[in-house]
């Protein structure tokens, strides 16, 4: 935390430098060719500090993003504007070779922006789905402040069963729907498809949104789900009370990513906790899982709300034993940070 506050403080003072320079130069200085390690100096030490970012918890960088964007796109202004008044300063000055000169720069420039600002990308995606998670969250818990049970994963038999997804809509921020969805007919029955064919993006991680084709069927994906069995905090056709949670509402899983599943959200589908592996499937770890308990489109891990309302991003490297605590409600499970 520590290191983080650091590069954000580097990055600010790197900044203030570069409004303040431009004032306290001397008027009619000449350009001088050696300025230019200056402005490239102000581009480059953001390409280091954004990927050091990224090892770091990304929700609170969005500041840091911002100023190495500006050092960036000042570092490329400045080293063109040094370069053409070098040039026009010149004796017999050549316009077009400084042309040449600042568009050779520039797109030296964009090939290195580029990839540093993948950090970046990631980062405010994460965050989008970390965002989506606590809404979700305060959801279920307006749910139990109004009826003093949480939502069950599915309440009704059979067809007619609805999704805790459904039920959950009125406590959203969707203080109007349209148009009202019918527990007389199943999820997916044409007196409902005005209802259940609609996108819900709070139910959707963006990441896993960008890569995927929308289903044939119109029926509206979802990359979250709550974990059904008997020991979970969803226990199929139960509604479970503060004080049936006696691990702690903060060491018990309520909803956890799962991407590539085929669920759409108004459909009463969820995941079976005694039919998923115990490990947490990303972009780029875990790839031979087929059926992990946790999956993301993020890299290193996936995002877990807990039953207290926070959203923790769970790494692909933690054992299987804490994912098994993770799962219970119950069980008298003490789970520590790991």
């Amino acid at each position: 935390m520590l290191i983080s506050i650091l590069m954000h403080l580097i990055l600010l003072g790197l900044a203030v430098v570069i409004v303040v320079a431009p004032f306290r130069s001397q008027k009619n200085e000449p350009a001088r060719y050696r300025d230019l390690w200056w402005w490239l100096a102000v581009s480059v030490i953001p390409l280091f500090i954004l990927p050091f970012l990224s090892f770091y918890p990304l929700e609170n960088h969005f500041f840091a993003y911002a100023l190495a964007f500006f050092c960036l796109v000042m570092g490329i202004l400045g080293a063109m504007s040094t370069i053409w008044r070098t040039e026009s300063q010149r004796p017999r000055a050549r316009p077009v070779g400084a042309v040449i000169a600042t568009s050779i720069l520039s797109l030296l420039f964009a090939a290195l922006f580029l990839p540093a600002m993948t950090p970046a990308r990631e980062a405010a995606v994460r965050q989008e789905c970390r965002n989506h998670l606590k809404l979700i969250g305060l959801a279920i818990h307006r749910h139990y402040n109004a009826l003093r049970v949480f939502p069950m994963a599915s309440s009704g038999q059979g067809e007619l069963a609805v999704s805790w997804r459904v039920t959950l809509e009125p406590y959203l921020d969707a203080h109007q729907i349209d148009p009202k969805y019918s527990d007389q007919f199943a999820w997916n029955a044409e007196p409902n498809w005005a209802f259940s064919k609609r996108r819900r993006p709070v139910y959707e991680c963006p990441a896993a949104g960008y890569r995927r084709a929308d289903p044939k069927d119109g029926f509206g994906l979802t990359d979250y789900v709550v974990l059904v069995g008997d020991e979970t905090a969803f226990p199929q056709g139960k509604m479970l009370l503060i004080q049936n949670i006696e691990d702690g509402l903060s060491n018990t899983a309520f909803v956890v990513e799962a991407i590539d599943t085929g669920i759409r959200w108004a459909e009463p589908k969820d995941l079976d906790v005694n039919q998923v592996e115990l490990v947490v499937k990303s972009s780029n770890t875990n790839q031979q899982a087929t059926h992990p308990i946790m999956s993301s489109a993020h890299s290193h891990g996936s995002h877990i709300l807990l039953g207290d309302g926070s959203v923790r991003f769970i790494s692909s490297q933690i054992s299987p034993e804490i994912l098994r605590m993770l799962t219970t409600a119950s069980a008298g499970d003490v789970i520590r940070d790991e």
